[in-house]
């Protein structure tokens, strides 16, 4: 503990002094990884665009430009984090009442930002981030869509790190949506068992419903910056036990001294987060024993649950 304490100590005093040095970023998060266990799977939702700007008398639209600047440059230094899969709050289905002008300048800028994220010299493919998109796509216009698909697409067998975009999202819907496919295949036959936590799961924007695939898994640390101190509808299913970090900064400033400080916090509760995983995973296992889904049935549920993604990427962006 003492240990612990004084790194972080150390951390927190040089990342103040020079937080924005790229070398500096490069030792700090070297140090991070090397001397405990780190977060695999991060979440983030990406909260304080608007108050970043409003605090600089900027127009918002300069907030949220200067957000997709943060993201970006998270996705450069994920690696050197020894992250495995980043999932992002980019936009609620929530945000869609927020002012006609507003919601039209973050759909062109999320426009813009994938049109970047496709140039060959871009973060994605020079960490061959491997990107799905996670919601309602059918809710956002067909350019961001078909560029969404195509994005998918290209990217859909690197092997790096996964990147998760949950745009024109809520967990509500997507919890529902899964229930209404289950349902669906109960009723024609497919699926002979009762509605339970793994099946469900299987459903989700996370579950691949293919074995032999490793699944995006569900988040270790789920970071909300702004100071708020709710989860605003993500991940509601999936951070079950997830670590909760939320950090007084707005997304547009969040850098690698704030990130530091999560992974310590992280640190300090990952222990008992983890008693709590393994009695809840040896209940499901006790319970669940009998009914555990045959690969054969997984299959015809992926089939299911992702004929129109399938469907959009045939349309939309063409071969693969």
């Amino acid at each position: 503990m003492f240990v612990e304490w004084t790194f972080g100590l150390l951390v927190v005093v040089v990342l103040v002094v020079l937080s924005r040095g790229r070398p500096l970023r490069k030792l700090v998060l070297a140090a991070l990884r090397y001397s405990g266990d780190c977060p695999k799977h991060v979440a983030v939702i990406m909260d304080g665009n608007r108050r970043w700007a409003k605090r600089r008398s900027m127009a918002l639209r300069d907030g949220h430009t200067r957000g997709g600047q943060t993201m970006i440059e998270f996705l450069k230094w994920h690696r050197e984090a020894d992250i495995s899969t980043i999932t992002v709050y980019a936009f609620s289905i929530e945000n869609f009442k927020r002012p006609k002008d507003e919601v039209d300048y973050i759909m062109d800028l999320a426009i813009q930002n994938v049109e970047d994220m496709l140039q060959p010299g871009s973060a994605v493919h020079k960490e061959r981030l491997r990107v799905r998109f996670w919601g309602e796509m059918d809710m956002v216009p067909r350019t961001l869509r078909v560029l969404a698909a195509k994005l998918t697409c290209v990217t859909s067998k690197y092997e790096g790190a996964s990147l998760n975009m949950c745009f024109a999202y809520t967990s509500r819907v997507e919890i529902a949506r899964a229930i209404a496919t289950v349902t669906n295949a109960i009723s024609d036959g497919i699926v002979p068992y009762e509605v339970n936590e793994e099946l469900l799961s299987e459903f989700l924007e996370s579950g691949t419903c293919r074995g032999g695939l490793k699944s995006d898994g569900w988040p270790d640390v789920i970071i909300r910056t702004s100071g708020e101190t709710r989860l605003s509808d993500f991940l509601l299913w999936q951070s079950a036990f997830s670590h909760l970090a939320f950090l007084r900064v707005m997304w547009p400033d969040f850098n690698a001294f704030h990130y530091s400080r999560v992974v310590l916090s992280y640190r300090r509760a990952k222990a008992d987060m983890d008693k709590r995983a393994a009695r809840y995973q040896e209940y499901m296992s006790r319970k669940h024993r009998s009914q555990s889904l045959p690969h054969e049935t997984k299959e015809a549920l992926y089939n299911i649950r992702h004929m129109y993604a399938n469907n959009l990427l045939a349309t939309a962006a063409g071969s693969c």
